[in-house]
């Protein structure tokens, strides 16, 4: 037998006979043992935050590229109906000008209707708020050389029937320029209208 296997054969015997030294390798085998298992929790502990924080991350990316989606949407309804207010908005020379446009118009649009014998009134235009003449001085109330929008107001008396407003009212709100129905007062017994309208126009002045 060789020595090497004497040796081996010399430890296993004091192995079996040294109850101490089969005692002191078994609480090695348990404290390495205990050790290798809290390593490998600490390990599954750490991979399971990262895991946790990577969902959070996600989440948040997610949502983050559905509010950018929302805004993207908005700021494109936000071009459009800017795009369609431009195309809507008459520009004119003059204040006379946009005066006669506006009469014009609201005399064809009641004439449509079929209303006869209408008095119509155009007001001074008004500077839209932020957009005053400043040589004219804040709240100016007439126009002065240069670009910006104006409000004009024209009022309208006349006698109706039903269908005839319903048919004017949707005209005002629907038709070519910008315009709002500023105020109605309605006379049943006399069957008698008088209608306030509001016309946003920018005013391009010429300034030589």
């Amino acid at each position: 037998m060789s020595q090497l296997a004497q040796a081996l054969q010399k430890m296993g015997d004091e192995f079996r006979r040294n109850r101490r030294l089969q005692w002191g390798l078994m609480v090695i085998a348990i404290v390495l043992f205990a050790d290798l298992g809290a390593r490998w929790k600490d390990r599954i502990d750490a991979n399971q935050k990262k895991l946790a924080q990577t969902q959070i991350d996600l989440a948040t990316l997610k949502r983050q590229a559905k509010n950018e989606e929302a805004m993207a949407k908005a700021l494109n309804d936000a071009r459009r109906a800017a795009e369609l207010a431009d195309a809507r908005l008459w520009v004119v020379t003059s204040e006379a000008v946009g005066q006669a446009k506006v009469k014009d118009w609201l005399a064809d649009l009641l004439k449509q209707a079929g209303v006869g014998n209408a008095s119509i009134n155009v007001a001074a235009a008004r500077a839209v708020v932020g957009q005053q003449d400043e040589s004219s001085g804040a709240g100016a109330s007439k126009p002065g050389v240069g670009v910006g929008l104006y409000e004009f107001s024209a009022t309208s008396a006349f006698a109706f029937t039903p269908d005839s407003l319903e048919k004017l009212l949707a005209a005002v709100e629907s038709g070519e320029p910008l315009a709002r129905i500023e105020s109605l007062s309605v006379r049943r017994n006399e069957r008698r209208v008088e209608l306030g309208v509001r016309v946003l126009i920018r005013l391009k002045g010429d300034s030589s």
